[in-house]
């Protein structure tokens, strides 16, 4: 990554790479979640992500 004036910025990048991993862990979370309640006879709908917050509701 590189900033306004071309010169290379790692900070920038680490961080972006960061957010990343954060993201698919968070999105590995939500699958382990579906599949253990599709196993348990449940559907788990994610009705809302924000940065803080994964809403999940669970149904029969």
């Amino acid at each position: 990554m590189r900033n306004k004036e071309g010169y290379k910025d790692p900070t920038a990048g680490q961080a972006i790479d960061n957010i990343k991993a954060d993201d698919r862990k968070a999105d590995l979370v939500i699958k382990i979640i579906k599949l253990v309640c599709a196993q348990a006879g449940y559907q788990a709908v994610c009705t809302q992500r924000s940065l803080r917050i994964i809403e999940l509701v669970i149904r029969r």
